[in-house]
């Protein structure tokens, strides 16, 4: 085979100027708590970046006011959480930039 036989086959695999791995969306879970952090709903989550899913988890969470708090976690990593409550967010926050 000669390397003109590869080109069209290049060109299929590397659309747009990215290449496979660059357009795998990653899959987060979306966990939905109650006042005492206990998971109420579990949704998934494809996106592009973390900034679309954070995106996608707040308007989730706003849709759904029987909610207090959301999670989105990427393998057993919490990569964001917002709850309606701003002072427990807060909390979360140094408790996780401690521990992280």
């Amino acid at each position: 085979m000669s390397w003109q036989t590869f080109v069209p086959l290049l060109s299929a695999v590397w659309l747009n100027g990215r290449s496979p791995l660059e357009r795998l969306a990653m899959l987060y879970r979306c966990c939905f708590l109650d006042a005492n952090d206990g998971i109420e709903a579990l949704e998934e989550i494809e996106a592009d970046t973390l900034t679309d899913a954070i995106d996608d988890a707040k308007a989730m969470l706003k849709s759904r006011p029987q909610h207090e708090a959301v999670e989105l976690w990427l393998n057993s990593k919490c990569a964001f959480r917002e709850a309606r409550d701003k002072g427990e967010e807060e909390r979360f926050l140094r408790t996780w930039r401690s521990v992280g």
